[in-house]
């Protein structure tokens, strides 16, 4: 598998729009994640209507983990 060398400026957001996050709002959003990652045990990260991310979460919930939801929605106003 070929792996990239040449690491762009800016790197695209996962939101369906075109639009571009810069490198500084990067690094703001890996600490938020971080932050998030230490504070919990399981944390799910799911998009809206996404099939596979609602049997992901049954799936945890039914084993009785109680994972932490973070909607792709939610992302923007942490």
């Amino acid at each position: 598998m070929p792996v990239a060398k040449d690491i762009p400026s800016a790197v695209r957001s996962l939101s369906s729009s075109s639009e571009v996050v810069a490198p500084l709002n990067m690094e703001a959003a890996c600490e938020r994640v971080a932050i998030l990652v230490r504070q919990n045990a399981v944390v799910v990260f799911t998009i809206s209507g996404c099939c596979t991310c609602h049997v992901v979460r049954q799936l945890l919930f039914g084993l009785g983990v109680g994972p932490t939801i973070i909607d792709q929605k939610m992302l923007k106003s942490l």
